[in-house]
């Protein structure tokens, strides 16, 4: 498939069934969820964060502190949220607008202020980096390997020299 295609089909289920096609669990069909539906699809990504810090921290130390994140992929926000939780600032990027307007809605929802959310592209070029800490899960099986390996190395160039890429 190619990138052109991947992306108009991830704007299609943006619009469609947005929190299903991030996590693929029948539970989470359909645009709108019950509330314990959406805190359960939430709490994974809140779990998934802890998960990050408890390696971050085992790997660099008890003072792995970013400040400044990337979360490549955000789609509707599922880890946007706790990683905005957690630091002073989260870009969060996505191909799909339709995602992002969901992010959008989740994010004022639970009155986080810190994110800014940005349409992606092939390059990254409206972001600029460096972040302590580029993020991306359950994204990249998702990009034909030739756009996706360029992609990797933008992240890894958004890291700086000093930042954690978590892939």
């Amino acid at each position: 498939m190619s990138s052109a295609a991947t992306d108009k089909a991830w704007e299609t289920l943006g619009r469609v069934d947005p929190y299903w096609a991030v996590i693929s669990n029948d539970a989470y069909h359909g645009r709108r969820l019950t509330d314990q539906q959406l805190a359960a699809f939430l709490k994974s990504g809140a779990d998934h964060v802890d998960d990050i810090w408890r390696t971050c921290r085992r790997l660099f130390g008890d003072d792995f502190a970013p400040r400044r994140v990337l979360d490549f992929g955000c789609g509707v926000g599922r880890v946007t949220l706790p990683l905005a939780r957690r630091v002073d600032g989260v870009v969060g990027i996505d191909i799909a607008d339709s995602m992002l307007s969901v992010a959008r809605e989740l994010l004022e929802r639970n009155a986080v202020t810190n994110v800014q959310l940005v349409k992606g592209d092939a390059t990254l070029s409206a972001i600029r980096g460096p972040f302590d800490l580029v993020h991306s899960v359950i994204v990249l099986q998702h990009i034909p390997p030739a756009p996706g390996l360029m992609l990797v190395r933008r992240l890894v160039e958004l890291a700086g020299d000093t930042g954690v890429v978590v892939l």
